[in-house]
């Protein structure tokens, strides 16, 4: 049987992909385009020539980046026709803010509707200490409650998204983040970053990557400058923590570059050789929605990644053997603990964990829930 023809209706840019979320986005219209005519139905990209991202995709870049596009109706007629020409059976949403156009497409269209929930939105916005979180709340369980199929990023949202919004168990399924690897790859580590911060070969590289403007993040980067750096001072270990990812604040950014124990590097074009370089890899997240993606990242290329509860939930631990410490919220001295522990772990991630994380076998479960 040919597998269903899909819209992938994305609400915002995503190209380049560069952010957890987007790169999700883009790797599984990539995938699913190796298996199914897939056409994106989306906003104009932040840059244009970033289409190989998502492979064979077709893009079809209907909506200018602007706020009227969540009240624009003509979207509506423009879907229903783009619809129609390719022939499609499903439409994908990713995440349920078009929640009135699912809407009109659940009630005047014959199309089925799969919305891919990144998180729990109103959750993240509440833990967040917006206002407007049970207005979101109302519209998050409007879309849900118009869609065929929901899918989540983790068990946990998924059983929260059940009782909160009173869903059907059965039109529900975890898809999580995913990522482009069936096995352990080769590390492409060199010891060039290392040499070049001023640490030997069997020193310890303790990596903090993430998109540094999202407040949960730079929390983050505080949290680990004044609760673990000084543990880890006290401790015969050598180290230094290096910091990667854009839009750091400044008046945290001028912390960092006083320390000699910190390298903050910004942006960079090759995460994947910090990553591979790295000896721990961090995860010190205490608020914010969903799935860490930079935890999936590391354990992907075999790292130790040194979690708090909050940065690992929603990973499986059974699949990830002892590559994943995890520590309680905000207990740093256990964190700490963790990453003198990691530094000294040679373990390999066990091959059952591509198995639930890598986008082959996530498309194949994704596709048998369209069938």
């Amino acid at each position: 049987m040919k597998n269903p023809r899909i819209i992938s209706v994305i609400s915002f840019p995503f190209l380049p992909a560069t952010t957890g979320g987007t790169i999700c986005t883009a790797g599984l219209l990539k995938e699913l385009a190796e298996v199914t005519e897939v056409t994106a139905f989306t906003v104009e990209p932040y840059q244009p020539g970033f289409e190989t991202q998502t492979g064979k995709t077709e893009m079809h870049y209907v909506m200018p980046f602007k706020a009227s596009r969540y009240i624009n109706l003509l979207l509506f007629f423009k879907l229903k026709k783009l619809a129609a020409q390719k022939h499609a059976q499903w439409l994908l949403f990713e995440q349920p803010w078009f929640a009135w156009l699912i809407f009109l497409c659940k009630w005047l269209t014959p199309y089925k509707i799969v919305i891919r929930s990144h998180n729990i939105e109103y959750l993240r916005f509440r833990s967040l200490r917006k206002w407007y979180w049970q207005i979101l709340y109302m519209y998050e369980k409007w879309a849900y409650k118009n869609a065929d199929v929901m899918i989540f990023l983790t068990e946990e949202d998924r059983q929260i998204a059940i009782h909160e919004f009173d869903l059907k168990p059965e039109k529900t399924a975890v898809i999580p983040y995913g990522v482009s690897l069936d096995a352990i790859p080769e590390s492409t580590a060199s010891g060039a970053i290392k040499h070049r911060i001023g640490l030997a070969k069997n020193d310890c590289m303790i990596l903090y990557y993430a998109t540094m403007s999202y407040k949960p993040n730079y929390d983050g980067v505080v949290d680990v400058v004044n609760h673990v750096l000084p543990l880890l001072r006290e401790k015969s270990i050598k180290f230094k923590l290096v910091v990667c990812g854009k839009n750091l604040p400044s008046e945290i950014k001028d912390v960092l570059l006083t320390l000699d124990d910190v390298i903050y590097e910004g942006f960079v074009d090759d995460l994947h050789a910090y990553i591979d370089e790295a000896d721990v890899i961090l995860n010190p997240i205490l608020s914010g929605g969903g799935i860490k993606t930079k935890a999936i990242d590391g354990l992907a290329r075999n790292k130790i990644v040194v979690s708090t509860v909050t940065g690992a939930a929603g990973i499986i631990p059974e699949v990830c053997g002892k590559n994943l410490l995890v520590s309680p919220d905000g207990n740093w001295t256990d964190f700490a603990q963790n990453i003198i522990a990691a530094n000294n772990i040679t373990a390999n991630i066990p091959g059952q964990f591509y198995e639930v994380y890598g986008w082959k076998s996530i498309v194949s479960r994704f596709m048998k829930l369209l069938a």
